[in-house]
């Protein structure tokens, strides 16, 4: 088994980017497995200005009234 400090080569296209989901109402996922040590990672980014409260209210509403959950949400905010 290698040193804790072993490089392994990276898949950083596996990352999501803090820049497309910036100002949205999404949640990007990503999944890296490292052979070498056995384990996955999982990274996910959120833009919790608009993930937070106000966001899942207008989800909610959205749903409440029947329209498309992401009324509302699919633009950058202000």
């Amino acid at each position: 088994m290698p040193s804790r400090g072993a490089s392994t080569p990276k898949e950083y296209g596996v990352y999501p980017s803090l820049n497309a989901v910036t100002g949205s109402n999404f949640c990007h996922i990503g999944v890296d497995y490292d052979p070498v040590r056995g384990f996955a990672k999982v990274i996910a980014v959120t833009d919790n200005l608009v993930k937070g409260a106000a966001g899942s209210a207008i989800q909610n509403m959205n749903v409440m009234f029947g329209l498309d959950e992401r009324a509302g949400l699919v633009h950058y905010g202000l």
